[in-house]
């Protein structure tokens, strides 16, 4: 039996991840079946089962690797952006979330699992999870600009960081229902409480 790399593992998982992706949008969640995503993942019940056990193992793993990459947006990697203030680290964030939107439209996904994660113990604890992952990361990078005197020194960073995951949660939302035609209004919105909340080093 040829030996299965890491890479075909990979692809073969976001290959499920893809085709529950565009169940999820076209029928909703609770009208997908497995078989729907064995259908347009064009894979046997075997497969999708190798990888995921249940549609709730699916649907954490789309959650995840949505928050993975905007988790990312507040981190530079390895040092190749210069450290910014807390209103432009919600622009890109935002960046992040928009362009993510584009080829995976993930904004309708991310408010249907939180929905899910209402009534889905399971979820609901990998959700928690996550969130306190990326909770965690924000923190440390609002650490790392407060101490370069970009936060004023008074600021609770525990209590900011939930305020900046909060408005990108709202962006999302908003996005998904279509009533943010206008980014950049949300943008200056968003500017103006971090100005409010971190004093005028934001």
């Amino acid at each position: 039996m040829p030996r299965v790399t890491p890479e075909h593992s990979a692809a073969r998982r976001a290959q499920i991840l893809d085709a529950a992706r565009t169940c999820f949008l076209r029928d909703g969640f609770h009208a997908t079946s497995m078989q729907d995503i064995q259908g347009e993942a064009q894979l046997s019940a075997g497969a999708i089962y190798l990888y995921f056990k249940s549609k709730q193992e699916i649907v954490a793993g789309i959650a995840a690797e949505i928050l993975e990459t905007v988790g990312r947006a507040f981190e530079p990697q390895e040092g190749s952006l210069p450290p910014v203030g807390p209103g432009e680290l919600i622009d890109r964030v935002i960046d992040t979330a928009d362009q993510l939107n584009e080829s995976r439209a993930v904004f309708s996904i991310a408010v249907q699992i939180w929905a899910e994660a209402q009534r889905d113990p399971a979820l609901h604890a990998s959700a928690i999870t996550l969130f306190g992952t990326v909770q965690t990361r924000v923190t440390r990078v609002l650490t790392g600009l407060q101490q370069r005197g970009m936060i004023d020194p008074t600021v609770d960073l525990p209590t900011l960081t939930m305020a900046i995951i909060g408005l990108v949660q709202g962006y999302i939302v908003q996005r998904s229902l279509g009533l943010t035609g206008d980014r950049e209004q949300y943008r200056r919105g968003a500017h103006a409480l971090m100005r409010s909340g971190c004093g005028n080093l934001a």
